[in-house]
């Protein structure tokens, strides 16, 4: 991992608690194997965990705070800050992003930790989409990135996925996607008019704005 990069690491002020803080964006596998074998090393009074932010421009794939150790919403809302350009944030300011969050883009939390000391490793990613039953060929093309480059870690270590609460696998999430596109859906009325690229861009976005 190399987090010197500014223009892949959120938060240039330098926030130093839990609400404003340099998200840890993980460049490829292998920071997600850092977080399974972080996991590892847990027991039931230490969290571990990393969040997916979906939009048309990029996927965002992300350690909490702390390599992992932060919380969830935390790190969605920071993200989601760094995108839209905004600086510190406050609790109040993580619930309501939280529920902005959940009416507009297609989110997941990730889990690689112990419930207890001599439990077993329990890996899972929960999706989120609340938005309705469509996405963009866009939004499906940010996901079709973050798929091709960590699936096979998914499907390697086990991952439980989870996609409108029900456990089914990545390749099923993929195909459900698939078939929600419509080529016809605007989202420039909800989505951040000058996004900031933090996460993997999405290819056809960065060729469009260049």
């Amino acid at each position: 991992m190399n987090f010197s990069d500014n223009a892949r690491v959120g938060y240039y002020a330098g926030g130093s608690d839990g609400y404003n803080f340099q998200l840890e964006i993980m460049q490829d596998s292998e920071d997600l194997f850092q977080l399974v074998y972080l996991g590892k090393q847990t027991d039931d009074e230490i969290g571990n965990g990393a969040i997916l932010l979906i939009t048309e421009k990029q996927f965002i794939l992300s350690f909490n705070r702390g390599m992992g150790q932060g919380s969830h919403n935390n790190a969605i809302a920071r993200a989601w800050a760094d995108i839209n350009g905004r600086g510190p944030l406050n609790f109040r300011d993580v619930v309501i992003i939280r529920d902005e969050i959940e009416r507009k883009l297609l989110t997941a939390k990730i889990f690689s930790e112990r419930e207890a000391y001599n439990k077993p490793l329990k890996n899972m990613i929960v999706f989120s989409f609340n938005r309705g039953d469509k996405i963009s060929k866009a939004e499906f093309d940010s996901f079709m990135n973050f798929y091709n480059e960590y699936a096979w870690v998914i499907s390697l270590e086990n991952f439980e996925v989870w996609f409108g609460g029900k456990k089914i696998s990545l390749e099923q999430v993929m195909l459900l996607l698939e078939n929600m596109i419509d080529p016809n859906l605007d989202l420039s009325e909800i989505m951040p008019k000058n996004e900031k690229i933090i996460g993997n861009p999405t290819e056809e976005k960065r060729l469009k704005d260049r």
